[in-house]
């Protein structure tokens, strides 16, 4: 039996034309993403840490900060009443040798005890007579605090409200004697009770006469008697 052997021959892949490509990864750069400069790692493995690192020199984060100074401050009105809200004023604000803008925290202590208002204002219907309340503003540029500034003031006595009053009988004969009657009470927000003085004026002269009555032979025809009535809460 005659064989006959078949022989194919894959010749191999020439390259015509080729190249080298080498794929490198770009250096690490500390800064380049946000936070960087201040988390504590060394992120572009160059063995200096944040700001050390001179890739993060122009951060802001880096740069020197100066914290700003105290703002100057009021508080209006400066003698209330338990009628009268209070409210903390920076009359001057604090100067910031950067030009960083400023923020301000307000801080209310009553008694030396902070309060947990960081309102500006204090509404009147939480102070009463006798209170010390301290206002402490601090300053913030964005990176540091300044040193807080302060103010106080004294809640003071409410005064009694105005009485409503008329004398009786409103046209007197020369028979009758007159009366300085109170229609309608002065009101002391406070709860102090009141007195009243009662003093008269004849002609447009204070008289030796006070207290609510003056006989009809202290008068005489074409007087003109006018009855005061000052209320008293014990304090003014």
């Amino acid at each position: 039996m005659n064989r006959i052997s078949l022989y194919l021959l894959i010749p191999g892949l020439l390259c015509a034309a080729c190249s080298d490509v080498t794929i490198s990864q770009r250096p690490e750069v500390e800064g380049d993403e946000p936070g960087e400069c201040y988390d504590g790692a060394d992120n572009d493995f160059d063995s200096f840490f944040d700001c050390d690192d001179e890739d993060c020199a122009e951060a802001p984060d880096c740069i020197p900060n100066t914290a700003p100074g105290s703002a100057i401050l009021t508080i209006e009105p400066d003698q209330p009443t338990t009628v009268e809200d209070i409210t903390c004023v920076i009359t001057q604000g604090a100067a910031d040798a950067d030009g960083d803008e400023l923020t301000y925290t307000f801080v209310w202590l009553l008694g030396g005890e902070p309060q947990g208002n960081d309102s500006p204002t204090i509404a009147s219907d939480a102070t009463e007579r006798g209170q010390n309340w301290t206002c402490e503003v601090t300053a913030n540029d964005g990176r540091s605090n300044g040193p807080s500034a302060s103010a106080a003031v004294t809640v003071v006595n409410s005064p009694p409200s105005q009485p409503t009053v008329e004398i009786v009988p409103n046209f007197p004969a020369i028979e009758n004697d007159l009366e300085c009657v109170i229609n309608d009470d002065s009101n002391d927000v406070d709860g102090d009770p009141i007195s009243y003085e009662i003093d008269w004026e004849v002609n447009e002269q204070f008289s030796s006469w006070n207290g609510p009555n003056i006989p009809s032979e202290a008068t005489s025809p074409n007087d003109v008697w006018k009855c005061i009535v000052t209320p008293h809460d014990g304090i003014e």
